[in-house]
């Protein structure tokens, strides 16, 4: 288990979440890891209906909590970490004219496409795409 997954991280994602579910009746871990990867970006992992749909259709039956879901993930994104780097690094090469990066340099993407975090997005909307309901499986 990586120390995402473990202790103060995890804690810092559930306090969050309990305290929306005191003040507005809903436990909502999804705005609270969202809440938290915003300001810090790494070490938290985003909690999406989504992506828990996507991880199970990936085999991983159970998240009881925050740190059960960071385990899955963290476990999915390390098997697949080599075909998201090609991924990443194939950007720096494509016409970025209609893109977001269309200002960037070349050194400039390529520093942000070998950034963890931007990595983890990536798998992150992996994980949305195929856990859309009406999604093919991967």
């Amino acid at each position: 288990m990586s120390d995402r997954c473990d202790g103060n991280y995890s804690e810092k994602v559930t306090s969050l979440a309990l305290r929306f579910k005191k003040n507005f009746g809903q436990l909502n871990l999804s705005a609270a890891s969202k809440l938290l990867w915003l300001r810090n970006r790494s070490p938290y992992l985003i909690y999406d209906a989504r992506a828990v749909n996507a991880l199970r259709r990936l085999g991983n039956k159970r998240f009881d909590n925050y740190t059960s879901y960071c385990e899955a993930w963290q476990r999915e994104y390390e098997e697949r970490s080599g075909e998201i780097s090609l991924a990443a690094n194939g950007l720096v090469g494509l016409p970025r004219k209609y893109t977001a990066a269309f200002l960037l340099e070349d050194r400039e993407l390529a520093k942000l496409v070998h950034a963890k975090w931007f990595r983890e997005r990536v798998f992150d909307i992996y994980l949305w795409e195929i856990g859309d309901k009406n999604g093919t499986r991967p």
